[in-house]
């Protein structure tokens, strides 16, 4: 079979054991040769000097790359973005102009949030983040805040201008009024769950949308 108890198919001692005991496969050394069993019971304190790759879909062995509970997250090399269990974080789909878990889309970074707070709430919290509520300037960007919202209601930077008796961004610019609900006295908007933007009362509590410019 070949090798060395220092490298068995291309592969270090140290690379074959980290994965022979993160697996538990208490009968592997059945099926490989003895020298995979000295590598396990070796004392050796020898470090591998190459990056330990795992399986034709590689991805890094780095503790520093931010992992997810529920679906298991890796830096990936290759184009893969899924397999099984696994998702995969590339540089083509994760934007390296953004902050982990904000979306890329045309420049800009967006956050969408999993908690809920009333809209002056999450004004403040996107300001801590040294960013806005989302404002929308074109459908194209509409559309893609509705996709990416999905069921979910989020609070978007347009509010209704008592004084001005209007809507307008929180940057100051107009809005031409597409709501598909009018309830009155509703002065804040969200998107998701309908096609356009729909009027909300500003205290009850949303999940709300961060946006600024990729840097």
């Amino acid at each position: 079979m070949g090798g060395s108890p220092k490298e068995v198919w291309g592969l270090t001692w140290h690379t074959l054991r980290r994965c022979l005991l993160v697996a538990k496969a208490d009968n592997v050394p059945q099926i490989f040769p003895p020298v995979l069993e000295e590598s396990l019971n070796s004392t050796s304190t020898e470090r591998s000097t190459t990056v330990p790759w795992i399986s034709s879909t590689t991805f890094e062995d780095n503790s520093n790359y931010p992992t997810t509970e529920n679906s298991r997250t890796v830096r990936s090399t290759s184009p893969a973005t899924s397999e099984g269990n696994y998702r995969y974080i590339t540089p083509e789909n994760r934007g390296t102009g953004c902050p982990i878990r904000w979306d890329l889309y045309k420049g800009r970074c967006y956050f969408f949030s999993t908690n809920e707070e009333n809209w002056n709430n999450s004004h403040v919290r996107c300001s801590n983040e040294g960013a806005t509520l989302a404002i929308i300037n074109n459908t194209e960007e509409q559309k893609f805040l509705q996709e990416r919202a999905g069921l979910e209601v989020y609070f978007i930077g347009l509010r209704y201008q008592h004084s001005q008796k209007r809507w307008k961004w929180i940057d100051g610019s107009g809005f031409q009024v597409n709501f598909t609900n009018y309830v009155p006295h509703f002065d804040c908007a969200t998107v998701g769950l309908s096609p356009t933007m729909d009027k909300s009362s500003c205290e009850i509590s949303h999940r709300w949308i961060c946006e600024k410019k990729a840097s």
